[in-house]
């Protein structure tokens, strides 16, 4: 059997007994007051670029009515700005791409690597109350960090 073959099919579980809400909970801790960056679909490409630079992200959820219909990426933006688009005429429901994918609060970590690992750089999680978060591999990095500076071990809850 093929070890990475097994880990990226989800046939091996992780020993971390850590959820998508315990990622979010160290986000919070770690840098209070922060909150979810989005757009809606009938905004500037120009506008939502603007946001990406000013908060220094790279993808940008986009909602209507609450739902996050899809995301635009600072990449994508910048390809068409390059081919001569007006990005302060062009809406984001004109090219944003599918919606990041959305996980509730007890989905494991085993689930939220895997995703962010093979199929999207950014997630969403709903929180009680209808909010949304977004994790990256950069918040999975710190949930690691804290593991291990906190001594842990691989079995334990970080709460």
């Amino acid at each position: 059997y093929n070890d990475d073959w097994m880990r990226r099919h989800q046939y091996w579980e992780t020993e971390l007994h850590v959820t998508a809400g315990d990622v979010v909970l160290l986000k919070h801790k770690r840098h209070p007051g922060s909150r979810l960056i989005q757009a809606t679909a009938g905004q500037a490409a120009m506008e939502a670029l603007r946001l990406m630079q000013d908060h220094e992200i790279s993808q940008l959820p986009v909602f209507e009515n609450q739902s996050c219909i899809g995301t635009v990426r600072e990449e994508e933006i910048l390809n068409l700005a390059l081919r001569g688009t007006d990005l302060k005429a062009l809406v984001l429901r004109e090219c944003m791409r599918e919606p990041l994918p959305t996980l509730d609060t007890q989905t494991p970590i085993d689930r939220l690597t895997f995703l962010l690992t093979n199929q999207s750089p950014a997630v969403l999680v709903r929180l009680p109350g209808g909010d949304y978060e977004i994790l990256t591999k950069y918040d999975l990095i710190e949930m690691i960090a804290s593991l291990t500076e906190s001594g842990t071990g691989s079995s334990r809850n970080p709460s």
